[in-house]
C-alpha cells in the first residue's frame, strides 16, 4: 500500500523517487488524491540522505517538513528554489 499523508485537510499519496532529477537530488512528490484540482506538490531532497528509503520509511515529522517546503508543480518560481530544480521547486538541504 502506498504511503499517504494528510496536509491542508487533503489526502496526498507520497512518492519518493529513486531517480535523480538532477545530480545529487531526488524528488519527493505529493499527489493529491482527495481533490484533483490540487494536483501535485514537489520538493527535491539530497539523494544520499534518502538513498535506499521508500515513502513508507519517512516519519510524520519528515513529511510535515517536506510538505511545508513543497511547491505546486508548475507554479511560479519560489524564491527558495535553486535554478534548474524541477519546476523551480525548492530544494531541501
Amino acid at each position: 500500500m502506498a504511503r499517504t499523508y494528510k496536509g491542508n485537510d487533503l489526502e496526498w499519496r507520497i512518492i519518493l523517487s529513486d531517480r535523480e532529477s538532477r545530480p545529487g537530488m531526488v524528488p519527493v512528490v505529493f499527489h493529491c488524491t482527495s481533490n484533483t484540482s490540487f494536483g501535485w506538490r514537489v520538493v527535491e531532497v539530497p539523494a544520499d540522505r534518502y538513498a535506499g528509503k521508500s515513502a513508507e520509511d519517512l516519519t510524520d515529522e519528515e513529511l510535515d517538513a517536506l510538505f511545508a517546503d513543497a511547491q505546486p508543480f508548475g507554479a511560479p518560481q519560489d524564491p527558495k528554489a535553486q535554478e534548474g530544480a524541477i519546476g523551480h521547486t525548492p530544494t531541501r538541504q
